[in-house]
């Protein structure tokens, strides 16, 4: 309490000690004077005055308490993991390109915020979110159509599972990209974007070498690496990630065939190999750094993220039997360290896929086929997670948490 309010609450107090039963007299019940008659009225002024200036002493305590809720900024929520449970939400994007918020106690969804009218997407491989490592910032990345150019837009989670500060991020031109995956680094300043170029406003196949962008997300100035211009029309970037020393590693992906309609970007049919890239990541508007090779992973690699202090992955790999497994390798050796999880999955090789990790780096979100094997990873078990809608199971293009 503050000195104004101690002092105030102690004049309250003193004016409600004044008012006793012997301060209310009592009114004759005969041969009332006119004397005792402006005693009783005095009296009863004396009351009302104390109740008025007790109730004005409350009315400014009020007031005090209520300016200060609304002055002081209430501490901003973080969606992050603890030692024993996962995040209390997650939040993924729906075909109709709507933020969905949902308890990962409960699955329960509490909110759903749809984006501007004029946003074109509506792809299953035209959208992606991302969180920061301390849950506090979410960006979501749409491909739109109309334009032919990518859209961000940033918001918070509220500690009640509400979406706030929905915003357009001002930038420079983004390319129009399918395939999208985005990363948010460790001061929520920049931005990793990475996906395939989108050549018409169709649902078209995508072509042309993948690219990655740095994004700065204060003065919206774009960074373009150029280190698989001259690569084949097959191959994918995926899963970018921010390590503390600010730099970037991402997973590259070469298909052994062409990429397929409607997930014009997605390899996973013809059974991509993977890398690990990193990424120098210089201050300012400086080029982006060339990159090399960090990991080449196993068998046929969809996903991987790297641990917070990046000398692991966890790759989201499809067996040849029609199951996954989601296998952990040292960095920088490749070595196996461990099977984080193995099972059928969505049951198919032909299925989209999707892994992300809380910014703990302890719990792996999964989503195969847009919600059907949908679910986070936690001591060699999976924990299955409501894909609510409104009228029963819905899909979700991309989630993170």
């Amino acid at each position: 309490m503050t000195p104004t309010e101690e002092l105030l609450s102690s004049v309250l107090a003193e004016e409600a000690a004044a008012i006793t039963g012997e301060s209310l007299r009592p009114v004759a019940a005969s041969s009332a004077s006119w004397l005792a008659i402006r005693r009783v009225s005095a009296s009863r002024l004396r009351v009302l005055a104390a109740v008025g200036a007790a109730v004005s002493i409350l009315l400014v305590i009020g007031l005090l308490v209520l300016a200060r809720s609304v002055f002081t900024a209430a501490a901003p929520f973080a969606d992050v993991g603890t030692a024993t449970s996962p995040p209390r939400y997650y939040v993924g994007i729906d075909p109709n390109d709507r933020i969905v918020v949902q308890s990962t106690a409960t699955g329960h969804r509490t909110d759903v915020v749809g984006p501007p009218e004029w946003l074109a997407a509506n792809s299953n491989a035209d959208a992606a979110v991302a969180v920061s490592a301390d849950g506090r910032t979410f960006v979501a990345a749409y491909n739109d159509w109309s334009g032919l150019r990518t859209a961000l837009f940033r918001f918070t989670v509220t500690s009640d599972g509400r979406v706030a500060g929905f915003s357009l991020v001002r930038t420079g031109h983004l390319p129009g990209l399918t395939e999208l995956s985005v990363a948010i680094s460790p001061n929520a300043g920049q931005l990793a974007l990475a996906g395939i170029p989108d050549r018409s406003p169709a649902l078209a196949t995508s072509s042309g070498p993948p690219r990655l962008l740095v994004v700065n997300l204060k003065t919206g100035q774009i960074r373009t690496w150029h280190g698989l211009a001259g690569t084949g029309a097959a191959d994918s970037i995926e899963n970018p990630a921010w390590m503390a020393d600010g730099t970037l590693r991402f997973l590259v992906l070469t298909c052994h065939g062409a990429r397929v309609v409607p997930y014009s970007a997605n390899c996973e049919y013809s059974g991509p190999t993977g890398s690990e890239w990193t990424l120098s990541v210089r201050r300012g508007s400086a080029p982006l750094g060339s990159g090399r090779v960090l990991v080449r992973l196993p068998g046929v690699t969809v996903q991987a993220q790297n641990s917070p202090g990046g000398d692991s992955i966890a790759a989201l790999q499809i067996l040849r039997s029609g199951g996954i497994r989601i296998a952990q390798f040292d960095v920088p050796t490749g070595r196996l360290l461990q099977i984080l999880y193995r099972g059928r999955g969505a049951g198919s090789n032909n299925s989209y896929a999707g892994l992300a990790a809380d910014g703990a780096g302890k719990y792996l979100l999964i989503n195969e086929d847009l919600g059907t094997f949908f679910g986070w990873i936690g001591n060699g078990q999976f924990h299955r997670l409501p894909v609510r809608g409104p009228y029963g199971p819905d899909e979700f293009v991309a989630a993170t948490w």
